[in-house]
């Protein structure tokens, strides 16, 4: 792994502070001013649909530190409540991270130097088409009579992969909804469902030949796989784009499309992208257009 500053790094010392308000709720592992060591980090796993925009893999969560106390126990503990001793140590190194948070892709540079390995292989993927079984006389009401609904693996939820609920029974960790894009969906077990057929994700990655109702439902698909490059926008320096801005760069063949984005105290955005395949971009810019000229949001003729 490329050497990466973070806030807290393997073998520093720290001294542990738990919030108030934490305490009141009743989580009080050790007095502050704990000392410890640390040795590690959480794990996070991001799946096959993300709109993250990074390779799907287990990557490193540094906000979760594995730690070891004077006392030789091991703790996983909440990165905020955690100073480092070295003083000096810490100054420089959140001076390193806020000159490199000021760069747009910041995040993305963070994830990709935190991967730590491939996601654990599956029978079925994301966006596979399934029928749910009826087991031991339930389906929670995704089994009706006489008629096999057909659900899409909309998650996996990797993190409980072989862990076991209280009754011993596996945890649920796949999630079915009507599409990938579904605004609801119910975890089911592996042994509940049966393959229908593999969605575009498998597809895709088998080299297969993908189907899509229309150009929207196959631009979603290659935004939630990644395929895309957000671009920084000239005027501001940083992602965000103004809709006139971002029809004004698909006129002018800069960007092939946008996705709108939620910022915190600016709200609702919008972020002008690139699609990786030329062929796809093409198509997104033609539809884009359409879009813009139908809706009437933009003066500009193109």
């Amino acid at each position: 792994m490329v050497h990466f500053i973070r806030h807290l790094m393997m073998g520093d010392e720290v001294v542990i502070k738990i919030p108030s308000e934490k305490r009141k709720e009743g989580y009080n592992p050790y007095p502050d001013g704990t000392t410890a060591l640390v040795i590690g980090y959480s794990e996070m796993y991001i799946g096959r649909l993300n709109t993250l925009n990074v390779k799907p893999g287990i990557y490193l969560n540094d906000r979760w530190v594995k730690l070891q106390l004077l006392s030789g126990e091991e703790v996983m503990e909440n990165s905020s409540y955690l100073t480092l001793i070295d003083k000096e140590e810490a100054e420089q190194r959140a001076h390193i991270i806020r000159q490199r948070n000021l760069r747009p892709n910041w995040l993305q540079l963070k994830l990709e130097n935190g991967f730590l390995r491939e996601l654990p292989e599956t029978a079925i993927w994301e966006g596979d088409y399934v029928h749910c079984k009826v087991i031991d006389g339930q389906a929670r009401g995704l089994v009706q009579p006489n008629n096999l609904r057909t659900f899409v693996v909309q998650e996996i939820d990797y993190h409980h992969m072989g862990v076991l609920h209280k009754n011993r029974m596996p945890w649920p960790y796949y999630k079915l909804s009507t599409g990938i894009t579904g605004k609801w969906n119910v975890a089911v077990r592996e042994s509940e469902m049966e393959l229908v057929a593999r969605g575009n994700v498998w597809k895709w990655k088998h080299q297969e030949n993908l189907q899509f109702k229309n150009v929207l439902e196959e631009m979603k698909f290659w935004q939630l796989v990644g395929e895309y490059e957000e671009l920084v926008n000239p005027a501001t320096k940083n992602y965000t784009w103004s809709r006139e801005e971002v029809f004004e760069a698909v006129c002018n063949g800069i960007a092939h499309g946008f996705k709108s984005i939620h910022l915190p105290l600016l709200g609702r955005s919008s972020s002008a992208i690139r699609m990786k395949d030329i062929a796809v971009g093409e198509r997104l810019a033609k539809e884009t257009l359409n879009q813009f000229r139908s809706s009437r949001e933009v003066a500009a003729n193109c």
